[in-house]
């Protein structure tokens, strides 16, 4: 699929007059086909997709898709599975509000178990990105990462950030999910248990000094959260201007940081840690 562009002008947050000419004239049906025609190797089946028409979630969609099957590149996951099958989400789908009630209260987010939203009767499997309707511009998600970022919230300002942040929740999903069916014990239980653990208060302030308040201050879900947040922030602030490749290595960024913060990383991505979670 190649769109027109003329100029490449930067803007703070890595948003370029490219890619807001690729918003303009993108066709969402044609990106959902895109991702439903793919090789299922590569990616999911992609059944519930539906855009809604909204060409904002449909560039972003498409350029997070090339951003990480070149992070496949750089970074394979091999425990249990390749992230040959787990690098895109489960399916993507963009959700009006009143369409159910489950969505009342919700931004974007990646489903850890699977739902059927009750006025809607499609069930979506774990690892489903969701992204709200009322989004229909990436000026809009640029100003949002921008200010976040700014207030010391989030962990990058780049337009990509909460997509990638949502990409991120849903690989880690169903990653465990499925060394969960291989090893024989309860997902659900082991993923209940895993989003209850909290951070001390120690590993709060390291974690706010690299990532911004919201991982450490969140109610619920504090080491899913730190996950997305460190991840999502070490791909974007690597990226090249085109926002598909990576001008930088994002692990020997994440190796920059404080080996405190490290120790914190790798303790709410133990995978095994999640295992023994199940018998707590």
């Amino acid at each position: 699929m190649n769109v027109a562009c003329n100029n490449n002008v930067n803007f703070k947050s890595g948003l370029t007059q490219e890619i807001l000419e690729m918003e303009k004239k993108i066709n969402p049906g044609q990106v959902e086909n895109y991702f439903r025609k793919s090789s299922y190797r590569d990616w999911q089946a992609f059944y519930r997709i539906d855009l809604k028409g909204n060409g904002t979630h449909a560039v972003a969609s498409w350029l997070c898709a090339d951003v990480f099957k070149n992070l496949r590149k750089i970074y394979d996951l091999r425990q249990g599975k390749s992230m040959q099958t787990l690098i895109l989400p489960q399916d993507l789908y963009v959700f009006n509000r009143d369409e159910a009630d489950y969505y009342k209260d919700k931004y974007f987010f990646a489903n850890c178990t699977s739902v059927r939203p009750e006025r809607n009767q499609l069930t979506f499997d774990v690892g489903t990105v969701f992204m709200p309707n009322d989004v229909s511009s990436l000026k809009i998600i640029n100003r949002a990462t921008e200010r976040a970022y700014e207030e010391h919230m989030d962990s990058a300002p780049h337009f990509l950030l909460y997509y990638c942040h949502e990409w991120l929740h849903s690989l880690y999903f169903k990653l465990v999910k499925n060394i969960a069916f291989l090893s024989s014990y309860d997902y659900d239980t082991t993923m209940q248990n895993y989003q209850n653990k909290e951070l001390t208060s120690e590993e709060k302030e390291i974690v706010a000094s690299v990532l911004g308040t919201y991982p450490a201050t969140v109610e619920y879900g504090q080491y899913p959260e730190c996950y997305a947040c460190a991840w999502s922030k070490f791909i974007c602030d690597t990226l090249a201007p085109d926002c598909r490749t990576f001008a930088k290595n994002p692990i020997a960024l994440m190796k920059k940081t404080p080996k405190e913060f490290q120790d914190i990383l790798k303790k709410v991505t133990d995978i095994k840690m999640l295992h023994c979670a199940e018998t707590e």
